[in-house]
């Protein structure tokens, strides 16, 4: 009898275990995370290189289109590096994209933006993008021109954490933005990179994303989300790929994600 009910009891708890697994390999929750810090990371990059690209740049900062109103620009250009700050308040500044902000961007630069060789120090302080609190150190270095005559900037991110609701998603990323549009023109509007790289982190739940840009990512700085591209997150333990489809070209908040086969549209926040 205490055999039969030890296998009754094995059988009972492999198949727990089991069906735990398949829940688990279902879910899109790191996905649908890894995204979410996507959003606010191309944000902050997006808004810094607007800001520098525009004719105010650091010097003439009274009257710059690229921040709300709400929003406060300084800088100081006497010291090398050059220093810009955006701050945004300690309430509610709301941008065009209708993304609400308080707090610091701050960003030191070393060189011209478009010199080979420069780079941008980006760093947060009590920064929150729609509520949630976000730190971490991005670092933008120019590497000169490929090839085809584009500019190519290594972008990394350390030590990244977006704070929720006494929830943290934790991150870090190493990519490399090559222009394929837009860098020899004074304006941003027609800007346009590839990304290619990797993200790893773990969600609000604590579930892992280790995310490989397989097929080139294509990013806008008028847009957030990218434009199209594909991308594999690695759900670790025996938990199958995820496999992410950011669509063909248009700027918007859908994704398509296909596990074990079968596809789900995922509407981003």
């Amino acid at each position: 009898m205490n055999k039969k009910l030890a296998i009754i009891i094995f059988s009972l708890v492999t198949f727990s275990c089991n069906k735990s697994i398949r829940d688990q390999d279902n879910s899109i929750s790191m996905v649908e995370d890894y995204a979410y810090s996507e959003l606010i990371f191309n944000d902050a990059v997006n808004t810094i290189e607007r800001v520098l690209l525009t004719e105010n740049g650091f010097y003439k900062l009274n009257s710059n289109p690229e921040i709300p109103s709400c929003a406060i620009l300084s800088s100081d250009t006497t010291v090398s590096p050059k220093k810009l700050v955006i701050n945004y308040g300690t309430s509610d500044c709301a941008d065009a994209n209708g993304y609400t902000k308080k707090g610091k961007i701050s960003c030191l630069q070393y060189g011209k933006f478009q010199q080979p060789g420069s780079q941008l120090l980006i760093n947060f302080e009590n920064y929150t993008f729609n509520g949630a609190l976000f730190n971490g150190s991005l670092t933008i270095k120019n590497n000169g021109k490929n090839g085809k005559g584009h500019y190519v900037h290594n972008v990394s991110f350390t030590n990244g954490s977006i704070k929720s609701e006494n929830k943290t998603i934790y991150f870090s990323a190493s990519k490399t933005y090559t222009y394929t549009k837009g860098d020899i023109t004074k304006t941003y509007t027609d800007d346009e990179w590839s990304v290619t790289g990797k993200v790893n982190g773990t969600g609000f739940n604590g579930a892992p994303f280790n995310v490989d840009i397989d097929s080139v990512l294509i990013l806008n700085p008028t847009c957030n989300y990218p434009l199209s591209g594909k991308a594999t997150l690695d759900a670790g333990g025996n938990l199958t790929d995820r496999l992410i489809d950011f669509g063909t070209g248009n700027c918007d908040k859908i994704l398509t994600v296909t596990v074990n086969g079968k596809s789900k549209e995922v509407s981003l926040k």
